[in-house]
């Protein structure tokens, strides 16, 4: 079961993460085509010609014929039981049914837009207790279905876990400052958000002498990124006191499911603090 929504509501555009397993083409109401991917798809707000617009990019060799790699959507829409990034046209090369009832409902995003094909119109996120569990992307000529899906017990790594780092180094703005110190241990705690939204909760303790001090107050944060190597993780909202958690993010670096290191990254500051095993 899907979370649901109060459909037609316009959304705040936010950058999202998801990294599917494998992949359904549907055309006709028919599955044409399946099978096993690894990229992840991302997306992110950005400003275009003085608009806030959603970039959304995927790079699978094998499926970059039927879903292009970058893709600009206009607006970011609420469904009953979906989340809708949308670019819907006055004039189009292919005014479907799904088009069409966009345009009576939320109303053209743009003057004119001809799709190729392999650039969808719509990309549906379906949530699960505010996680994307399926991400779909809708297109018009013609008309097809491509569905994506991620399968928990195939992820490598849990993303709730303490690491105990040995050692750490400093870096601002890029260049190497200090350490290591010869011994100064840290803990990294990575767990379900405590606030009960999207995404994880992470803090830094200091535990040297055997005492779990807090180094570092709880961030929420959320996936902006993952493949092989690496999951990387950013702030967002901000806490009691109106700071912004947006100004930390933490890349875990993992091989096989195991954490080899940790870095805490201070954007307002330029710093970053790698963790060491």
């Amino acid at each position: 079961m899907f979370d649901k929504f109060e459909p037609f509501q316009g959304l705040q555009k936010q950058d999202f993460a998801f990294r599917p397993t494998r992949y359904e083409i549907w055309i006709g109401g028919k599955m044409v085509a399946n099978g096993k991917t690894n990229s992840i798809i991302s997306a992110k707000a950005i400003n275009l010609d003085g608009a806030e617009k959603m970039e959304v990019t995927y790079n699978d060799a094998l499926l970059n014929t039927e879903l292009v790699s970058k893709i600009i959507f206009d607006e970011f829409v609420t469904a009953t039981d979906r989340l809708q990034l949308i670019t819907i046209p006055n004039e189009t090369n292919s005014d479907n049914m799904g088009i069409m009832m966009f345009k009576m409902t939320i109303g053209p995003t743009r003057h004119s837009k001809n799709f190729n094909r392999n650039e969808p119109y719509c990309c549906n996120l379906f949530m699960q207790s505010g996680t994307i569990a399926k991400l779909t992307f809708s297109y018009s000529n013609p008309e097809k279905l491509i569905e994506f899906y991620s399968e928990p017990e195939n992820e490598e790594l849990d993303l709730e876990f303490v690491f105990l780092s040995s050692d750490h180094l400093r870096y601002e703005n890029g260049r190497h400052v200090s350490g290591p110190h010869g011994g100064a241990p840290r803990a990294v705690k990575v767990e379900a958000n405590i606030s009960g939204n999207e995404g994880f909760t992470v803090t830094m303790f200091n535990t040297d002498g055997g005492q779990a001090v807090v180094q570092m107050a709880p961030k929420q944060m959320k996936l902006v990124g993952s493949d092989n190597e690496k999951i990387q993780l950013k702030g967002y909202g901000h806490d009691a006191m109106g700071a912004s958690f947006a100004d930390y993010g933490l890349t875990i670096f993992h091989t096989n499911g195991n954490i080899e290191k940790c870095k805490l990254h201070m954007y307002d500051r330029g710093v970053d603090i790698e963790y060491l095993p």
